[in-house]
């Protein structure tokens, strides 16, 4: 067992280079074994309290590049406008999680197909703001909501966007809001998703999106 003491009493008789010789031989890895605990377990306290707050509104960028300024007016600016609690709620949006792609080359495969789907199906996300062709390309997974209601409410029927083969709408044209307010340098559409079914936050985003 180690004796302070004596440890303390070694090192005072010991000059700088000696002292130093045998921190490095009996103390420097525990030492850093010790700050690795230490930071680990800072995280997973830092990383507890963040995954306690209320999400409150969430969705995701896909297929089309916006600014970290962007990313800001999506996230704490909206829940700032909604007057929220940020030590106790959040809004969530990600913008560079592996879904996100710029070619359209890309879409197709199969595996991410899959954990988006996943992630929409287990209620992960109430909105998607995507390019062109990601609003084609996973308009196959029936997740859009139709918009309709948030149009009428707001009275911004000419935002509505239909497929091609249908008269649904299952969009917004949002491209101008988001070179504006986001740093979008393309198309830009904002669908909502249906799994949870919210329409007034839905139409809250919208508004927020639309005021000047």
């Amino acid at each position: 067992m180690l004796n302070i003491k004596e440890e303390l009493a070694k090192v005072k008789s010991m000059n700088g280079k000696q002292r130093w010789s045998y921190y490095k031989s009996y103390y420097l890895a525990p030492t850093i074994i010790g700050l690795f605990v230490v930071a680990c377990l800072a995280w997973f306290l830092y990383d507890a309290v963040l995954s306690r707050k209320q999400i409150i509104y969430s969705g995701g960028v896909i297929g089309v590049g916006i600014t970290d300024e962007g990313l800001e007016y999506l996230s704490d600016g909206y829940l700032t406008y909604l007057g929220g609690n940020p030590k106790k709620q959040m809004i969530a949006v990600t913008k560079d999680n592996f879904l996100t792609v710029e070619d359209e080359a890309q879409y197709g495969d199969q595996s991410m197909d899959m954990a988006l789907y996943t992630q929409i199906a287990v209620g992960e996300y109430d909105f998607f703001i995507m390019g062109k062709g990601a609003l084609e390309n996973y308009a196959g997974f029936d997740c859009y909501l139709d918009p309709s209601n948030v149009a009428v409410t707001l009275g911004i029927e000419d935002r509505l966007v239909c497929p091609e083969d249908s008269d649904v709408p299952y969009a917004l044209d949002i491209t101008d809001i988001a070179a504006e307010k986001l740093g979008a340098v393309s198309d830009c559409y904002l669908v909502f998703i249906n799994v949870k079914n919210v329409p007034e936050e839905d139409i809250e985003f919208s508004k927020y999106l639309l005021e000047k």
